[in-house]
């Protein structure tokens, strides 16, 4: 499945379409996404919890499940802002192109230049 169909299908899951008139109703399914990529986030990082602090086997095909319910949260809330997914991937790009022009280093990592990295993302949301 495209990135497009499936956030339609998601779209058709939603009980209400983004809105303009209804700010607080718009924003109550903003919330209602936001609440869902917390929680399955949650979940995500549970798998890893039950590995690492109880000795469990790790379960990939769960660990794979629970990405999957954040990228459907994260569907819902790029479909009420009318956010297509490529732009967001674009925008972490600048930010990351910025911050480790030479690929990742620790030492890149704690000294970031925040400005420089706003800037770059600025000029891609626009």
């Amino acid at each position: 499945m495209k990135y497009k169909e499936f956030a339609k299908y998601v779209g058709h899951l939603m009980s209400h379409t983004f809105s303009t008139e209804d700010s607080s109703r718009t924003l109550s399914q903003l919330l209602h996404a936001s609440m869902g990529l917390v929680t399955e986030s949650a979940e995500v990082l549970g798998e890893l919890k039950k590995h690492f602090a109880y000795n469990r086997p790790f379960n990939v095909n769960k660990f794979k499940d629970e990405l999957a319910d954040v990228f459907h949260y994260l569907t819902m809330a790029n479909n009420m802002l009318g956010i297509d997914i490529e732009v967001l991937m674009n925008i972490n790009k600048a930010k990351l192109d910025i911050r480790y022009p030479e690929g990742y280093s620790d030492e890149k990592a704690n000294n970031r230049d925040t400005e420089a990295e706003q800037k770059a993302v600025s000029q891609k949301e626009n």
